[in-house]
């Protein structure tokens, strides 16, 4: 497991302690940062628990089309009540 999934599901754990504007910026940050060290870009969308959007941020180079693909991934994983990535299952 990369250490990119180990830190988005540390954020996700910890979003759920941190969600002020403050704490998801931080969590952001420190997922940006870990993504850099990979080598890769990367954007990041928080919604609430009822699905509304709080955050997106783009970083770097990452392709244009996550600013539509990352908060409908958000949305979805909200809506359906599970992780992304379980969504495949």
């Amino acid at each position: 497991m990369s250490r990119l999934v180990i830190a988005r599901r540390e954020a996700q754990l910890s979003a759920s302690v941190m969600c002020t504007c403050t704490g998801i910026a931080k969590l952001s940050e420190a997922a940006c940062q870990e993504a850099k060290k990979q080598g890769i870009n990367i954007s990041i969308s928080v919604v609430d628990e009822n699905a509304w959007p709080l955050y997106f941020k783009r970083y770097g180079e990452a392709m244009l089309v996550t600013t539509v693909l990352v908060p409908n991934k958000a949305y979805t994983s909200a809506v359906m009540r599970m992780p992304s990535g379980d969504l495949a299952n």
